[in-house]
């Protein structure tokens, strides 16, 4: 319970000084190459990897997230390939970030991913990465999509 809080605070901390105080976590992804950290995100332009002690020891941003019209910037699903290399974070306005995770660097985008994955600018609810094969997979839940299409890109 003492890791809980602590990781709880440092987040309200870091929501504080970035001014995103009420939004949701909703992605916690454990890194096995990286010993003791997680990489945590919201409902915001960023992501953090935190130690399990709760500290913020690299932060992931959109690029430009004020360019963005309001929100669309948000980060609304992610994943982490199985080598821990990349964070593959997925925006409200239909995007696809690629971040390398040591150097924190957004080294890719694909633009318009929600509508090439879900045929309709919906957006995406959840990110998964093959565990042994180059395959992203994204999938929605929005109303206007046959529930259970799964896109994969290589």
């Amino acid at each position: 319970a003492v890791e809980t809080s602590t990781t709880t605070s440092a987040l309200d901390e870091v929501s504080s000084t970035n001014a995103t105080a009420a939004e949701n976590v909703h992605s916690v992804l454990i890194l096995d190459a990286i010993g003791g950290t997680m990489i945590v995100v919201s409902r915001a332009p960023q992501a953090h990897l935190m130690s399990f002690s709760g500290a913020v020891l690299k932060t992931y941003r959109h690029d430009n997230p004020h360019a963005a019209p309001q929100g669309s910037s948000n980060f609304c699903a992610a994943t982490v390939s199985p080598s821990n290399r990349w964070l593959y974070v997925a925006t409200e306005g239909g995007d696809c970030l690629c971040f390398d995770i040591g150097t924190g660097a957004l080294e890719k985008t694909i633009r318009d991913f929600a509508l090439e994955s879900s045929h309709n600018s919906a957006e995406i609810t959840g990110l998964l990465h093959h565990p042994h094969k180059t395959l992203l997979g994204s999938y929605s839940n929005a109303k206007g999509q046959k529930r259970g299409l799964l896109t994969l890109w290589k």
